[in-house]
């Protein structure tokens, strides 16, 4: 049996990397486009305690599943029969309620998903209405208060995979924002961006975003600095499920919940700042909900005026890295003002020779120019996705950094690298 987490695409191994710290063995994961497979024991006692502690710990994952059938099916009749096979009876109680919520298909023959739909729905019914000696022509009534399974498919090249949820609300909903500005990070995305930085809190650093918004990820980030698990203070479909023990989940909370120190450090070194006064009050309404306002420091003002040495000098921390999802054409800004506002970035944080001394910058856009903006080239970048918009992930962190030249130009210095190499190589044969 496996449990599947859904991810975004590009942190797929983040997620794999979590589930390790949890204490599963990484011979039992396997990382797909999107998805990370955990194969555990087919045994519905511990299915049951992994789900929750997945549920209640996992940062960057969407949301937990469990898959209960794969098989290559490329009718519709097999497909009817591979679902039928299956005792459905040992996980649906009788009266309670079950959905096929949806599905996807991917260069397979069957790819009609309300056609999919319906006949795993009818196959469910007829192994259901077989294994309780009831007449095929019985309606089950489905009762939500009882039970409310809800099942997902998949067909990728003819594999067909059947899961069910465990998670509801995705593993986003970590229950504390309830208040968003007008373009909110999602807090899954914001756990991994954050993952990407190695920032470690309790030291001599300043965690900075100059365009925070609703404060997702300087709240994240504090939340992890007080070791609270996302999950901790929210409630899963999965415990509601009568063959998953409640208390299993219960017992992950209560974990979880004994790791927390919300001893605030003496000098806050998380800072938020935003040009929007009311963004900064969501803000801070969201970090008291968290219970982490004392952690961080908010202020109104305008990141393209911060200078970096005067935070050093404020919050007496000789290293600044900021993290921050600036705004960008696709969401609050035309093209040609988040364009400008790059620009601006790169002023406030590079000189004429690369980034300030003991600085970072790790900034989400989809503006594909932000380079040629700021003035350097990356010295990573990761492709990660906001909402449904493509975004890069621009990370700044060496002490010497490459200007910024066209592609044309890359592509010549690139071939005289190359000549001279040769030339260098041929004089040392002489």
């Amino acid at each position: 049996m496996y449990i599947v987490l859904p991810t975004l695409l590009g942190v797929e191994a983040l997620v794999s990397a979590e589930i390790q710290r949890l204490g599963f063995s990484r011979t039992n994961i396997e990382v797909r486009d999107g998805q990370v497979f955990l194969k555990v024991a087919d045994d519905w006692a511990a299915v049951s305690r992994s789900v929750a502690e997945l549920n209640v710990n996992i940062a960057c994952g969407e949301r937990v599943e469990v898959e209960i059938l794969r098989a290559e099916v490329t009718t519709f009749d097999q497909l009817f029969e591979t679902v039928t096979n299956y005792p459905w009876e040992n996980i649906i109680v009788p009266g309670s309620a079950f959905t096929v919520a949806g599905g996807y298909s991917r260069k397979s023959k069957l790819f009609g998903i309300p056609a999919c739909q319906s006949i795993i729905k009818k196959a469910v019914i007829s192994r259901v209405l077989r294994a309780n000696n009831l007449p095929k022509e019985t309606i089950l009534k489905e009762d939500p208060q009882i039970q409310d399974l809800r099942l997902q498919f998949s067909f990728m090249e003819d594999e067909f995979s059947l899961r069910f949820d465990t998670t509801g609300d995705g593993l986003h909903k970590r229950g504390y924002r309830i208040k968003a500005n007008m373009a909110p990070l999602k807090e899954t995305l914001a756990a991994s961006l954050l993952a990407l930085t190695h920032f470690k809190p309790f030291g001599d650093e300043l965690l900075w975003d100059p365009f925070c918004g609703s404060g997702t990820i300087l709240i994240e980030a504090a939340r992890q600095a007080a070791g609270m698990a996302p999950g901790m203070r929210r409630n899963f479909s999965g415990e509601r499920l009568r063959f998953f023990a409640k208390a299993d989940f219960d017992r992950a909370r209560a974990d979880a919940e004994s790791k927390v120190d919300l001893t605030p450090p003496d000098t806050p070194f998380f800072y938020g700042t935003d040009i929007d006064p009311q963004a900064i009050r969501i803000a801070r309404a969201n970090a008291e909900r968290a219970g982490v306002a004392d952690f961080i420091k908010f202020a109104a003002a305008d990141a393209q005026t911060q200078s970096i040495s005067d935070l050093q000098e404020k919050f007496e921390l000789p290293y600044v890295t900021a993290v921050t999802n600036p705004p960008y054409g696709e969401r609050l800004l035309d093209a040609a003002a988040a364009h400008r506002l790059s620009e601006a970035i790169g002023r406030v944080f590079f000189t004429g020779t690369g980034l300030r001394p003991h600085t970072k910058l790790y900034l989400i856009t989809a503006d594909e120019n932000t380079e040629q903006a700021i003035g350097f080239f990356a010295d990573k970048q990761r492709k990660l996705y906001n909402g449904m918009i493509p975004c890069r992930y621009y990370q700044f962190f060496r002490k010497t950094s490459r200007p910024y030249a066209p592609p044309t130009s890359r592509a010549g210095r690139k071939y005289s690298d190359q000549f001279n190499k040769i030339n260098k190589n041929n004089r040392g044969n002489k």
